[in-house]
């Protein structure tokens, strides 16, 4: 059987169901109601709806528009004036309520008049969770969305490789992925790129992308957004409390990397924008876990420093706003994102696997959350500071370097301490302390501290 395509609408009185079937044979059409579900039959198509609230059968309801090959029905509702929410949801209409084949995959049932349970406040999102040092075997090892998978990579040829920095996915313990991510970042670091973007006075960063504002699609699914929500595999999730922290972490970290993407592109997306939003994430090149939102936000701003073309902090601050602006959003416009990034994986090559396991389930998955659980974790987002030195890369002590030497072009005054900054661990650079210690030369000006210079 094939499953139509559909869109539903709504007044105060009446549900509309529009089903498009072009091959329909009309001479056999089914219609069943029963509270909130809804059964279309006509060979060869099939459709069952799980409908947010009761509507009562008509039989006087439908047509059939012969100009677009649909179906056109309208349901009364058992409620005049109810609202019904989320019917631009499409994969969750289609999941019926039924009885799980395990605990990790389904639920009994998702009532959304009932409390979620586990009601969380907003300091959910800055409690670090410690895993035990014990030697986890090899079957342990997850990953994916809210690390439900495993053994995954096992099954592959090496062509994962391309894709994935994490050169073990399947054996390496979370402590020694995160371990080998971090010396990853601080070796490919380059602190003259960092500083030639800082000091960068071309339009390219100062008046395009700094300035450039996202516009975020609030439009309804187009088809190609319709027949992959229809298409997508119809199942809900039993995640746990600290499961549910992994998705939502993770949720954050692939959104920063796609702003960044969106930025750095002014709006569109070109042949890097697959490696760009999979290199940017941690969650996707190391299959890497978080266990509080600031250690997430680091990551991604450490990351946005250490891969792409450009690495400017400014940059970096405002891919954050973004993300902010975009988590604001209503749940269906955070879809459509994931959906725009499926399909970029999907064009790239060997990067389909990240749909498989993360992006199609967050699709899912987003459709059955609790918008308060989005609100409470965008409140904390727009809390927390992300400051240079908690990225751990140096960075004030590379600019305070980076502009002794443009006072200085021959560099007798600033030899070293470039020397000392290239030491790295060696040099401890105190800007409270040191900085206010160090004057400079202005023809029309008297001397005055550095730090009132540079601000």
């Amino acid at each position: 059987m094939i499953t139509p395509s559909f869109k539903l609408d709504q007044n105060e009185e009446y549900l509309f169901v529009n089903i498009r079937a072009p091959y329909a044979n009309l001479n056999e059409v089914d219609l069943f109601v029963e509270n909130n579900d809804l059964r279309f039959y006509c060979k060869p198509y099939y459709l069952r709806l799980n409908l947010p609230a009761n509507i009562l059968e008509n039989d006087d309801s439908g047509t059939y528009d012969f100009d677009n090959k649909e179906f056109k029905f309208k349901f009364q509702k058992e409620n005049k004036g109810e609202i019904f929410q989320g019917l631009d949801l499409l994969t969750k209409l289609l999941t019926p309520i039924s009885k799980p084949q395990t605990n990790l995959i389904e639920e009994i049932q998702n009532d959304e008049n009932k409390p979620e349970e586990d009601e969380e406040e907003g300091d959910v999102w800055y409690i670090e969770q410690h895993v035990p040092n014990d030697e986890i075997k090899l079957s342990n090892v997850k990953y994916g969305f809210a690390q439900t998978k495993s053994n995954i990579f096992s099954k592959l040829s090496n062509e994962y490789t391309l894709i994935v920095d994490n050169p073990d996915p399947d054996n390496l313990s979370t402590e020694k992925r995160r371990e080998l991510r971090l010396e990853n970042e601080n070796e490919k670091f380059d602190q003259d790129h960092y500083l030639a973007d800082l000091f960068d006075d071309s339009e390219m960063i100062n008046e395009s992308l700094l300035k450039f504002e996202p516009v975020w699609d609030q439009d309804e699914f187009n088809q190609d957004e319709i027949d992959c929500l229809k298409n997508l595999p119809k199942k809900t999730f039993l995640l746990d409390k600290e499961q549910k922290l992994y998705a939502f972490l993770g949720l954050v970290d692939i959104l920063y990397a796609y702003c960044y993407n969106l930025r750095t592109n002014l709006g569109e997306s070109n042949v890097e924008s697959g490696w760009t939003i999979a290199k940017l994430s941690s969650t996707l090149s190391w299959l890497d876990e978080f266990k509080s939102l600031e250690e997430c936000v680091v990551a991604s701003f450490r990351r946005s420093l250490c891969f792409p073309l450009f690495r400017n902090w400014k940059l970096s601050k405002s891919c954050f706003k973004d993300l902010i602006d975009l988590m604001k959003q209503d749940i269906k416009v955070i879809i459509k994102v994931l959906l725009e990034i499926r399909k970029i994986f999907i064009d790239t090559d060997c990067r389909y696997i990240f749909n498989d396991l993360y992006i199609n389930d967050y699709i899912i998955w987003l459709q059955y959350v609790n918008k308060k659980k989005l609100e409470s974790l965008t409140k904390c987002l727009q809390e927390i500071k992300i400051t240079k030195d908690m990225l751990d890369l140096d960075l004030e002590c590379i600019e305070l370097a980076g502009r002794l030497a443009l006072e200085d072009p021959d560099g007798s005054e600033s030899d070293d301490l470039e020397e000392d900054v290239q030491r790295g661990n060696n040099f401890d650079c105190d800007l409270e302390d040191d900085v206010k210690k160090l004057v400079i030369n202005d023809q029309d000006k008297s001397k005055r501290p550095l730090i009132e210079e540079l601000n």
